[in-house]
């Protein structure tokens, strides 16, 4: 029986090392495909981890944001980022089915379960409409108010 352990045992840590959780500690945003330095556990820095994130969607994660990392293979040497969070800032108490694009100084656009949207501006800053195509047909201030509207054809209802 330990033969067997022996032989399977490379095999063993192959998978034990296929998934794992890391901290990001730079990131380079310049090519096609994002690359992060992320740290695996206390001791281990891994370089030029590929960094793969859904079409459409993009973002430049904070040092110290949490990320899943694959090892293809088990091998340490090729890591891609599958996925990075960061619960410093991730806004929480959403409705089921809710969606909400952030940003860490507030910032927000949330698709509500009742097919609102809400556009939250930290406070003094602009909400700029490009294009004017769909007129707004309603603004409301709320806290994080008052910010000036810029450019598209909005219409303000009281």
């Amino acid at each position: 029986m330990s033969e067997v352990r022996t032989l399977l045992a490379p095999l063993r840590n192959r998978i034990a090392n296929m998934v794992a959780r890391a901290v990001v500690k730079l990131v380079a945003d310049g090519g096609k495909l994002q690359s992060l330095q992320v740290m695996v556990g206390a001791d281990e820095t891994r370089e030029a981890c590929e960094r793969f994130q859904e079409y459409g969607f993009t973002s430049v994660p904070l040092p110290g944001a949490e990320a899943v990392v694959v090892f293809v293979g088990g091998r340490r040497d090729h890591a891609l980022v599958a996925a990075v969070d960061d619960r410093r800032y991730r806004p929480t108490g959403l409705a089921d089915g809710e969606v909400a694009v952030y940003h860490k100084d507030g910032a927000r656009i949330q698709l509500a379960a009742d097919g609102s949207i809400t556009i939250t501006a930290k406070p003094g800053q602009k909400i700029i409409l490009n294009g004017g195509q769909l007129p707004v047909t309603r603004i409301t201030q709320d806290s994080a108010g008052p910010w000036p509207l810029v450019g598209g054809n909005p219409t303000v209802l009281g």
